[in-house]
């Protein structure tokens, strides 16, 4: 994972690193060990996976990332938007399933949604302009 990716996530989940020379540092509220960086994650464990999926589920956003994965899951090489009505029938996908919980596709997901809402996001304020 590059620090663009660890970065994007770090600010979803609301943790702010602690940068060096501003004065302070901290005990890593992950691994105990005193350093610059309040967390230490590369996002890569179980625990990240769960971490990622509460705080989705925390901002009222997992309708939304799920209809992603599974466009994602069934056609990885298109954009192709889902009918909010098929939601259920996706979640009876056990492929599907046993494919999103592996976090080594969650955790990429996470960071590829992120990335595409913030590139909307940048779209929508030039065309506020």
């Amino acid at each position: 994972m590059d620090d663009q990716s660890r970065s994007r996530l770090d600010a979803f989940m609301g943790r702010i690193p602690i940068k060096p020379g501003h004065g302070s540092c901290c005990t890593c509220q992950r691994c105990g060990q005193y350093h610059d960086n309040c967390w230490c994650t590369d996002y890569d464990e179980w625990h990240d996976l769960g971490d990622l999926k509460e705080k989705i589920v925390e901002k009222g956003e997992g309708e939304e990332f799920i209809k992603f994965s599974y466009m994602k899951w069934v056609y990885p090489e298109t954009q192709v938007k889902i009918n909010p009505a098929t939601i259920l029938a996706i979640r009876s996908g056990a492929g599907f399933d046993l494919w999103l919980i592996n976090p080594s596709i969650f955790i990429p997901l996470v960071d590829e949604w992120l990335k595409e809402k913030e590139a909307k996001d940048d779209l929508s304020l030039l065309r506020q302009r």
